[in-house]
């Protein structure tokens, strides 16, 4: 092909063009091409925005739709595959306008049309359909806010997933590309929803022992001249310039972690974070905070201790499995011993005024936990008392106000491995969800040393 052939490619074929020009001048940037050629068939593109992630993905929707593609091998012509995006109506809109700049000329079914604004749709219904001449493909739109059972029954042969998706419909989809272990292709920006499953897939997480999935490719793009080659330096920097502070880590640098604009514990920073070397060799108290649940995740613990000034939250518990008050008595326990602390060194205890139900009739969850901690201490009462929080109305805008001051002041720090924790203060914005949890059952123990009508806790221990 001469530069004419191409010239007129680019113009007329953006799909062509896309596949055979320069970066910058219709074709493939770096971590595009990077992402095409890419043999695994699970890949993941986390990028900055404006950075032709959408684009990468629209292209590779094409590629499968037509069964052929330039760098890797394709399921054959006439395949079903689907697109997942968070919400259908915008996730749609949004990607067939990206698939509509490559669409090339003749590939659509007669039946199939673009419409402005609302993306393609073939026979009233949100489908991109090609014509029989390539071979009769088609991918169906799907997305997070639809019942689960949209995404039963059928076998798909492909799978791109824009944005980031809700776990339960994330798992949903993968069940029906199992069969033909078939391809699925990511493309997002971590923000708008909680990602710390999809991260702990995709990379794992050292703080809480979890191993990645085999087999993913996962690149992280982030914004520059290099990896966006289609726009000018001034227009990157302006967007550099202009991208909240709260989201630059994301939006910008492609990383998973940053913080959520409107979240209401808005004084906590990474310089509330604090590592093992940092960990107080004295202090004067130790107190343990529950928040109860049965559902795995939903019981929730966290060991702080205070140093006269300061409350430094150690540890995390957590119940991925439903537990019996003994099981996760003997947990918390062992939470305590992994640094040094003896059951009888816990001067102050709270936990929420759950009712035992079926466990204890008549019993709350704190009346279990204490007759399970006295077991394990071997002794006919408990090595310390769990009392209640208070929690009349107001007491949760009150907590929210004393740890963010806390924050400011560097009078509340917490370890970097209370993974659960740090994602609730980054991100949560004062609904009642599971990144409620975390904060409630640290709040409830913190606020003893922390307020001033509450705090002040006698007795010095040496941790460690």
């Amino acid at each position: 092909m001469n530069v004419e052939q191409l010239a007129d490619a680019i113009r007329n074929e953006p799909l062509v063009g896309y596949t055979l020009a320069e970066a910058g001048v219709g074709g493939m940037s770096p971590p595009q091409r990077d992402f095409h050629s890419s043999p695994s068939r699970k890949r993941a593109f986390i990028a900055a925005n404006k950075i032709g992630k959408s684009y990468a993905g629209a292209a590779e929707a094409w590629f499968h739709l037509l069964g052929r593609h330039p760098l890797r091998e394709v399921p054959p012509v006439g395949s079903e595959g689907w697109l997942l995006a968070p919400d259908l109506k915008t996730g749609w809109a949004t990607c067939s306008k990206a698939m509509r700049e490559l669409e090339p000329r003749g590939a659509l079914d007669p039946a199939c049309r673009y419409v402005e604004g609302i993306g393609y749709q073939y026979r009233g219904r949100k489908i991109v359909k090609v014509a029989p001449a390539y071979g009769g493909g088609y991918m169906v739109g799907k997305g997070c806010e639809q019942s689960l059972l949209a995404l039963e029954g059928a076998r798909v042969r492909w799978a791109w997933v824009d944005e980031p998706p809700k776990e339960t419909h994330f798992r949903g989809l993968r069940a029906r590309l199992t069969m033909d272990l078939a391809p699925v292709w990511l493309t997002l920006t971590p923000v708008g929803r909680p990602v710390g499953w999809l991260r702990d897939m995709l990379e794992g997480n050292n703080a809480n022992n979890v191993d990645p999935e085999g087999g993913w490719a996962v690149q992280h793009v982030e914004l520059n001249e290099y990896n966006a080659p289609h726009r000018t330096a001034e227009d990157i920097q302006a967007q550099i310039d202009e991208c909240s502070p709260w989201e630059h880590n994301q939006r910008i640098l492609s990383q998973w972690d940053g913080l959520t604009a409107g979240r209401w514990v808005t004084g906590f920073s990474e310089g509330n974070i604090f590592d093992d070397d940092a960990v107080p060799e004295r202090v004067e108290a130790v107190g343990l905070g529950w928040d109860h649940g049965e559902r795995p995740g939903k019981s929730i613990c966290y060991l702080v201790v205070f140093d006269g000034s300061r409350v430094w939250v150690l540890d995390e518990y957590c119940n991925d499995d439903r537990d019996t008050p003994a099981s996760e008595a003997k947990a918390v326990y062992e939470m305590l011993v992994r640094w040094g602390i003896n059951l009888d060194g816990v001067t102050e205890a709270r936990g929420d005024v759950n009712s035992a139900g079926r466990l204890g009739m008549g019993f709350t969850m704190n009346d279990l936990l204490e007759r399970a901690f006295a077991e394990l201490a071997g002794a006919s009462r408990p090595p310390f008392n769990i009392q209640t929080p208070y929690k009349k109305r107001g007491s949760v805008d009150a907590r929210v106000r004393l740890m963010s001051h806390a924050c400011v002041d560097g009078k509340l720090r917490v370890h970097h491995k209370c993974a659960r924790l740090i994602h609730t203060l980054r991100h949560w914005r004062g609904q009642n969800n599971d990144l409620k949890d975390p904060f409630d059952a640290m709040g409830y123990i913190a606020e003893v040393f922390l307020s001033p009508a509450l705090g002040g806790s006698s007795g010095r221990l040496i941790i460690g």
